[in-house]
């Protein structure tokens, strides 16, 4: 979504206080849209707010950086409970790399 688009909308409904929480995800990886974090400073503090990713990108910085903007959900998708069923559903996204990135961001939220 273009960031001006999202930022009408949600400005609008924040003023008519219909909304308490935001979670961002869709067509596509929320760690790659390239205004993710202007997307959170906009409801950062008024709201509410979380994402669905497929943790490939979810290294120990990205892991802080969102926990330090008060992140109440990171929703974390995988393909299958074995290796070999995930990394050949979700081509590209090694399971292994996945669990790794999960536990450091267990990790971080303990901290």
């Amino acid at each position: 979504m273009d960031l001006g688009l999202y930022r009408k909308v949600i400005r609008e409904l924040l003023s008519m206080g219909s909304i308490n929480y935001v979670h961002l995800q869709g067509w596509g990886e929320p760690l790659l849209h390239p205004n993710l974090m202007d997307m959170i400073n906009e409801i950062r503090g008024k709201v509410d707010f979380g994402l669905t990713t497929n943790g490939l990108l979810l290294n120990e910085h990205y892991s802080s950086r969102l926990i330090s903007l008060g992140i109440n959900v990171i929703a974390i998708t995988f393909a299958g409970a074995e290796p070999s069923t995930h990394n050949a559903i979700r081509i590209g996204c090694d399971f292994g790399t996945l669990v790794k990135n999960v536990g450091g961001s267990l990790r971080l939220e303990k901290d």
